[in-house]
């Protein structure tokens, strides 16, 4: 697993790429040791997913629950 500075360095660049991605750039490559990603307007969704995993893996490397909330909300009654 890599560090905490590692994940942040990551997530740094990843929210860069996002940044560029939505404001004109129609691609964007970043890449950190042997890894490189490049991301199209088309595959926005993956960098976000991406970032959203390195923002986990920052909650779990300083000791937060990796557990994620979900809320479910249920009708009961008529609902009137």
């Amino acid at each position: 697993m890599a560090t905490l500075a590692t994940l942040q360095t990551w997530l740094s660049e990843a929210e860069i790429a996002r940044h560029k991605l939505r404001t004109g750039s129609l691609r964007v490559s970043f890449s950190h040791g042997q890894r490189s990603m490049t991301f199209a307007q088309a595959n926005a969704a993956e960098l976000d997913a991406y970032i959203a995993d390195l923002t986990q893996q920052i909650t779990v490397a300083q000791g937060g629950s990796s557990k994620r909330r979900v809320f479910r909300i249920m009708q009961t009654g008529t609902g009137y």
